[in-house]
């Protein structure tokens, strides 16, 4: 950046070198590979038993690119846990009798 005085006759200058940074914002949305995931659980299944892996990716940088995952919804018993990795595990007993989906 250079600036100048307004004087008459002798304009003096000086220079400055300006170094600007532009940050990621949060403008990536996260994206699973694949889009669905289908998995058959028996209903013998042990508890603590990895019931499948989920992964996500997000192309914005920094924290605004680290995912976390959570059961939001379809699991009222907490029947499933998952981690921060995103691998899901059962949680408690399933019962096909008592819910079979």
């Amino acid at each position: 950046v250079t600036v100048r005085d307004q004087a008459v006759g002798s304009v003096r200058s000086s220079t400055a070198r300006v170094e600007v940074s532009i940050l990621d914002v949060n403008d990536a949305r996260p994206i699973f590979t694949p889009a669905a995931y289908t998995k058959v659980v028996s209903e013998d299944t042990l508890l603590g038993a990895s019931v499948t892996g989920v992964t996500c990716t997000d192309q914005d940088l920094g924290v605004n690119g680290e995912v976390r995952f959570s059961v939001v919804g379809g699991d009222g018993g907490s029947t499933f846990l998952v981690d921060n990795n995103g691998n899901i595990v059962l949680n408690s007993s399933l019962d096909y009798e008592t819910k079979s989906s």
